[in-house]
């Protein structure tokens, strides 16, 4: 059995629609400091947090906004591995 390189317990944000048949994991485009880009060929980042908690505090603020849409915000457990390429 192969080791994980890296394997962390993160938390994410998914979003529910209720028109949409899945949710979807934010990624950090949602986040009001982030820039869209620090390199050509950055591929897209999920929004993360280390603890549930920051997670949960982040959906309560989004869902304290105006409600335009039908959305509806989770805290979601995101495991974040890497393996080393042989």
């Amino acid at each position: 059995m192969k080791r994980d390189a890296w394997r962390r317990v993160l938390w994410g944000v998914e979003l529910n629609d209720k028109d949409d048949i899945r949710p979807i994991l934010l990624g950090s485009g949602w986040h009001e400091n982030c820039l869209l880009s620090n390199y050509d060929g950055e591929p897209p980042r999920a929004l993360l947090f280390c603890t549930r908690k920051l997670a949960r505090e982040w959906c309560a603020a989004r869902m304290e906004r105006p409600k335009d849409f039908d959305w509806r915000f989770r805290a979601v457990k995101v495991i974040e591995t890497l393996r080393y390429a042989r």
